[in-house]
């Protein structure tokens, strides 16, 4: 569509000038300013609900450290065994979910 399909050449709404971009520009852009900044990391852990096991209530690292003496689940390795200690003791808390994520 070109300008004159479209109301930017319409007095009555008082454009000045227009900016226009694309998708692709706009992506590249961001893309760029997420790679060069240097953003926290950010850890959120999720503890289920006992009655139907949902991930509802939501956790500090720091609290979940305490109620498991310490346990961090971000340092379990994959594939660590369900009879692991610390796996167990995170169980024992229901816990369920842990995200670690740079925003």
């Amino acid at each position: 569509m070109d300008a004159s399909n479209s109301n930017l050449t319409d007095l009555r709404y008082g454009y000045d000038f227009v900016v226009s971009t694309t998708q692709a520009s706009i992506n590249s852009g961001l893309l760029e300013y997420l790679w060069e900044s240097n953003q926290p990391i950010n850890l959120i852990c999720y503890l289920s609900d006992s009655n139907n096991g949902n991930a509802t209530t939501q956790i500090s690292l720091e609290e979940l450290l305490k109620r498991t003496d310490g346990v961090n689940p971000f340092e379990i390795l994959d594939g660590a065994s369900p009879n692991d200690p610390r796996v167990e003791a995170l169980t024992r808390n229901n816990f369920v979910i842990g995200v670690k994520i740079r925003i």
